[in-house]
């Protein structure tokens, strides 16, 4: 199936008034009938490899996906979820962790990927009355947990465990129970609308309770292809990204759509990934954690040659990471990437190898443009403000949450980011930093990240968030947490010195310099700035 035909009048990006716009794709007919897409592919393509397990080298051809898959379906079908219903899944990476969402795809219900360790009981308890799941897939790791916190609440849901614990049903063997004829009399259900909704995403929930963005099967299905077809039908892709983030959902599947083999990686540092990289010999590859990647030891002593095609993005990255990663691929072809859950995935990308720090222009189907403070103006060249973007892929809403649809999007449906940016007259977008983030001077306003590419150049950095620090009078002053690189020593007075000798005295490190062991995380990867300045808060005695 041809995926995307491209109209004949708006084949290029283009500027109008204020607003760069992409090509217009028109995709084929019943394109969102993505369950149908992937049964096809997994049965055309099913004696290649699909998966391979990282950690064990175990191979699981298209064909066992697809049959796993299937029983799953029919099992689902069997407990009467019907399209609509909302299948839940919190587990790590393994060979069956995209079954379940396969199997949801093939019956028209809403797959809800929870973060991959759920460790809260009000969080558990959240998910659950927000989506009303009908069953959830569950890890070893996660079940008990997870059936304490039922039990304890009077919450009756099905739970299946992927492998065995006391009292739960396992995966392996409701798989089982589906009969040899049952399988090969399968059939998808039919999807009558591109806009049924398909999965819920959770935000990290930096800035409160994490919302559920609800994608359909437009979305899912047609994902802008950022990685070229034809090197994705040819690649050992890798992907690091949780189930729970939108690129944790759309690799794989897009893998699956593609025929190419992808590698499972589970629970494993940057320094492992490396190793597997050189192992398997991967050749496709996106990440959300180049920063951390670029500080890994000793991985000039491998060699990442069959590496074709990297793409970057999930943060804003550093000029220094992105020539790292040109050093440390040299064959493959590296591209910056910037999107949101909210707008279904990336939707600004760079041209190959290029020079600009930039996450690049404007993709298919994509509009944007930069507002001022206020939203009432839009912002021309060089004039910082805040991103609005409109995507064919962006969510539906945020599920069960009006309120909070209306704060993200305009009256035109334009998202509203959140981002601090700007363009240049070539129409490359440059991010600076998230609005929220901003730290509030006497005189201005500034961002952190220009101080945090500084500091991350340092040789015995390994980790470095800048947050705002309130001073005696309730003026706010930058301050820094960084991770020192293992086996290294640095000092305050060295990093305050670095900043002052590279960058205006605004950004001077006027709040201080902490060490910390660990930067803590958000359950999306990135760095969770709320608690650094809870930690700020408490240590505010000793600064």
């Amino acid at each position: 199936m041809t995926r995307h035909v491209l109209k004949n009048n708006s084949s290029k990006r283009y500027y109008e008034n204020g607003i760069w716009k992409g090509p217009i794709i028109n995709p084929p007919p019943d394109h969102y009938k993505y369950g149908e897409v992937l049964f096809k592919s997994m049965k055309k393509n099913s004696k290649l490899i699909g998966q391979t397990q990282a950690s064990t080298g175990k191979e699981d051809s298209f064909g066992e996906m697809l049959d796993r898959s299937i029983r799953c379906a029919l099992w689902l079908k069997k407990q009467n979820i019907k399209p609509g219903d909302v299948v839940g899944i919190c587990t790590q990476h393994h060979l069956n962790h995209i079954t379940p969402i396969v199997a949801s795809l093939f019956i028209g219900s809403i797959i809800n990927p929870w973060w991959s360790d759920m460790e809260e009981v009000e969080q558990i308890k959240y998910f659950i009355e927000l989506t009303d799941a009908k069953v959830v897939f569950v890890s070893e790791k996660n079940a008990s947990f997870i059936q304490d916190t039922m039990k304890k609440h009077n919450i009756n849901i099905k739970i299946i465990v992927f492998g065995n614990v006391n009292g739960l049903e396992s995966f392996d063997d409701i798989l089982k129970v589906q009969s040899a004829e049952e399988v090969k009399k399968f059939q998808c259900e039919t999807i009558e609308s591109a806009n049924k909704p398909a999965i819920i995403i959770y935000t990290s929930g930096t800035t409160g309770k994490s919302k559920g963005v609800l994608h359909s099967y437009h979305s899912v299905a047609n994902n802008y292809e950022f990685i070229p077809a034809d090197l994705i039908k040819e690649s050992r892709g890798m992907c690091n990204s949780q189930i729970a983030w939108i690129s944790g959902i759309v690799n794989p599947l897009r893998a699956i759509e593609y025929g190419s083999n992808i590698i499972i990686t589970s629970d494993m540092s940057e320094a492992d990934s490396f190793r597997m990289i050189e192992k398997y010999k991967a050749s496709v590859m996106g990440t959300g954690t180049a920063d951390r990647m670029s500080k890994t030891c000793f991985i000039n002593s491998l060699d990442y040659s069959t590496v074709k095609f990297v793409v970057v993005g999930g943060a804003i990255v550093k000029k220094n990471v992105i020539e790292f990663m040109k050093n440390i691929f040299p064959n493959g072809k590296i591209q910056q990437s910037y999107g949101t859950t909210e707008l279904g995935g990336i939707v600004t990308q760079t041209e190959v190898n290029h020079d600009i720090n930039s996450c690049g222009r404007v993709l298919a189907n994509i509009e944007i443009k930069v507002m001022s403070g206020d939203g009432k103006k839009i912002l021309g060249p060089n004039e910082h403000g805040e991103l609005y973007v409109k995507s064919s892929c962006m969510m539906l809403c945020y599920y069960k949450n009006p309120s909070a649809t209306m704060k993200a999007l305009d009256s035109e449906n334009w998202y509203q980011s959140g981002d601090l940016g700007y363009y240049n007259e070539s129409g490359e977008f440059f991010i600076i930093d998230r609005i929220i983030e901003l730290i509030k001077t006497q005189s201005d306003y500034i961002a952190p990240g220009p101080i945090e590419e500084i500091i991350h150049r340092h040789p015995n950095v390994a980790g470095v968030a800048v947050i705002a620090k309130s001073n005696e009078n309730n003026i706010e002053q930058p301050m820094t947490f960084v991770v020192k690189s293992s086996g290294t020593t640095v000092t305050e007075e060295e990093i305050t010195n670095f900043v002052k000798e590279n960058i205006q005295e605004k950004f001077h490190l006027k709040g201080g310099v902490k060490f910390i062991d660990k930067l803590p995380l958000t359950q999306s990867g990135k760095i969770s700035k709320g608690t650094l300045r809870e930690i700020a808060k408490r240590m505010a005695h000793e600064f």
